[in-house]
């Protein structure tokens, strides 16, 4: 209470909305255990493989030299060099569908749930499978019909090419599985990461919704 005798309430945390403005989208192997499954993409029988990645090492460096990029507050996002790259994928696969859901939209005024109609256990445990289905958890949507054109041109921004550089877009950067995906080709030839990327093209075709993502944005929230 101030020297005005007014006290200021704290309405506190609305749970119903999705926290998706931290610094990146939670590690899904942390809160569903069984999220990643395996995708049967043979990477390696097809012998795409990890270069050696850019490490940081000297006598200013402390502790072991460690593969890394930037991460916020969150610390550093690693791949060690001995991933295994099938696991490797389908890692990030799991955490693509995950964090579609955590950055999805809130309504405008910060005392209104979430657009989507999960709740917030339901939030953690998505997997893929829920894009897989024909109903759509979101309380409003403008939605539209996509041909195989527009769905490959989906693919090619959420998973961009080789050498993509991202610069500053929303959503993109503060998920785990974009960082994951862009550390990943930049410890890849070129050549091996398409490879990747033409096998995963076929698991994303079998989704029945996307978020109709933008090169800047994932979620567009205006038609």
């Amino acid at each position: 209470m101030g020297a005005t005798g007014i006290e200021r309430f704290n309405k506190g945390v609305n749970k119903g909305r999705t926290r998706n403005r931290r610094g990146y989208t939670l590690d899904v192997r942390e809160v569903n255990a069984d999220a990643v499954q395996p995708l049967n993409l043979g990477l390696a029988d097809a012998l795409v493989a990890m270069r050696e990645p850019l490490v940081l090492a000297g006598p200013d460096i402390d502790g072991e030299a460690q593969a890394l990029i930037p991460a916020a507050d969150d610390g550093p996002i690693l791949i060690a060099p001995n991933e295994n790259i099938d696991y490797l994928v389908e890692r990030i696969w799991a955490q693509f569908a995950f964090d579609l859901i955590q950055i999805s939209p809130n309504n405008g005024s910060r005392f209104e749930p979430a657009y989507a109609t999960l709740s917030s256990q339901e939030r953690l445990q998505v997997t893929s499978d829920l894009f897989r289905r024909p109903a759509i958890p979101f309380s409003a949507v403008w939605y539209r019909f996509r041909d195989q054109k527009d769905w490959d041109a989906l693919f090619d921004k959420l998973f961009p090419p080789h050498g993509h550089v991202s610069y500053r877009v929303q959503n993109y950067n503060s998920c785990l599985y974009f960082q994951l995906w862009q550390l990943f080709g930049s410890q890849t030839q070129q050549a091996g990461f398409e490879q990747v990327r033409e096998r995963l093209r076929r698991v994303f075709g079998t989704l029945l919704w996307q978020p109709d993502a933008a090169s800047d944005r994932i979620w567009v929230t205006r038609p």
